[in-house]
């Protein structure tokens, strides 16, 4: 595979390279800028994460909570030498999934049943 990923940099320094070598999956750089009613503060936010959809695995390389004003995060499309994940979620299996769509399936049944013929 010539799987492409993110080489993440802040204000000129590397933070990460993220990307799945040799999986199937989703890597995904997004930053937030977040004000919660309940909240005075607004936060800067810069998430690195994706899913390994070959092992059903969360996975996450970067996240920062504390962005400032003037902060550069510059974002360069890659190809191979990706840094390890910094965390793993646990590994899910088919039937644990499996699981999960038919309880979303009977929810939003429910949900909708008004709307359905």
């Amino acid at each position: 595979m010539n799987n492409k990923g993110f080489e993440i940099k802040l204000n000129g320094e590397l933070l990460t390279r993220a990307g799945l070598q040799n999986n199937h999956g989703i890597v995904t750089c997004i930053v937030n800028a977040v004000l919660r009613k309940e909240e005075k503060k607004q936060s800067l936010e810069l998430h690195v994460s994706g899913l390994n959809s070959d092992e059903n695995q969360h996975i996450k390389w970067t996240k920062l909570t504390e962005l400032k004003e003037n902060d550069i995060v510059s974002v360069k499309i890659v190809a191979g030498n990706f840094d390890e994940p910094k965390e793993k979620s646990k590994k899910r299996s088919d039937k644990y999934l499996l699981e999960q769509k038919i309880k979303t399936y009977h929810k939003l049944k429910e949900e909708l049943k008004d709307h359905i013929k």
